[in-house]
């Protein structure tokens, strides 16, 4: 009898462990599967958090770099120092907010604007000018703030501010056949000339726009204007001949510009000389000039005083533009 009962306690126990073995075994697989998702998942979290955020973390310590060099170049090299450079700071944090162009581009534009010799809240005019401008479309804003600044400080005699210098350039790219971003590098090399000349910046831009929509590229347009203004400065002796022929000087004619401005001096001359081709290329010199005058008051005569009453009217429209694009979801 114990002998029976011995045999079938071992059995129980035997079926016993042989089932605890197969649940253990059973366990461990699980465990091993479970420790091999949280592997799956560490790794996960490494490339999907952690290192974006590392990434993150040190993409905004080098921005805040680069941006503490930018303001480290207005105060070295432009020499902006004290209350004045923080008080830069906070109003050019507040256009950053307002137009989404980073705080670092907006202090590289500041260094070109203050090197320019411009302070105060004209220099900040300026910026916000500019950053408006390039939210719409018209290039970057450094670009655009160079154009802005060269232009007021070549017509500071005729108090031209910020926001009309911006409006003027964006007219003449809507009016004109150009790509924004071509405008505001190349103005410099013609707004001194015009002031000097009277032509008024709405002018200048008129003589570009209509240039270009013949699909003159910008730079060529504005070389071709360049020429123009210096046969009215520097006349040749032909030139000078051909003025006398008209019984006018090369004073004369330099005043007619002041006063009556470019394009109606043109299409003046452009009638006044009208089949006598050989006079009105020696009036003006070289080929690029001649075509831009014949491209301009000559095969578009009333295109250009379109254009010029355009680019007049033009006041507020980079602020609209920049409503439109505030509005979106970029």
């Amino acid at each position: 009898m114990a002998k029976k009962s011995n045999k079938s306690i071992n059995v129980i126990l035997g079926l016993n462990m042989t089932q605890f073995q197969k649940g253990l075994r059973t366990a461990q697989a699980r465990l091993k599967r479970f420790g091999k998702t949280m592997s799956r998942f560490g790794s996960s979290m490494s490339r999907s958090v952690t290192l974006p955020l590392l990434g993150a973390g040190i993409a905004g310590i080098k921005l805040a770099s680069d941006l503490e060099k930018s303001f480290a170049k207005i105060e070295n090299l432009v020499g902006v120092t004290g209350p004045v450079l923080e008080s830069f700071k906070r109003k050019l944090k507040e256009i950053s907010t307002e137009t989404a162009i980073s705080q670092r581009a907006l202090a590289d534009a500041l260094f070109v604007i203050t090197s320019a010799g411009v302070r105060g809240a004209e220099a900040m005019d300026i910026l916000a000018a500019s950053s408006k401008s390039s939210q719409v479309g018209m290039g970057e804003t450094e670009d655009i703030a160079r154009g802005i600044t060269g232009a007021m400080n070549s017509y500071a005699k005729s108090n031209l501010r910020a926001g009309r210098a911006a409006d003027i350039m964006m007219a003449i790219v809507r009016e004109g056949n150009l790509v924004a971003s071509d405008l505001a590098p190349t103005l410099g090399r013609v707004t001194g000339m015009a002031a000097e000349l009277g032509i008024s910046f709405e002018e200048l831009g008129a003589n570009i726009a209509t240039f270009t929509r013949l699909g003159v590229p910008t730079e060529e347009a504005v070389t071709g204007l360049r020429g123009v203004m210096s046969a009215i400065l520097k006349p040749t002796k032909a030139a000078k001949d051909v003025m006398d022929s008209l019984g006018m000087s090369s004073s004369d004619l330099r005043k007619r510009v002041g006063k009556e401005g470019l394009q109606s001096t043109l299409m003046f001359l452009i009638d006044a000389l009208k089949g006598n081709e050989e006079g009105l290329s020696s009036l003006f010199g070289n080929v690029r000039a001649l075509s831009n005058v014949l491209g301009t008051a000559g095969a578009q005569g009333e295109s250009y005083k379109v254009i010029l009453d355009s680019i007049t009217k033009s006041t507020g429209m980079v602020d609209k533009a920049f409503e439109n694009v505030a509005k979106t979801s970029a």
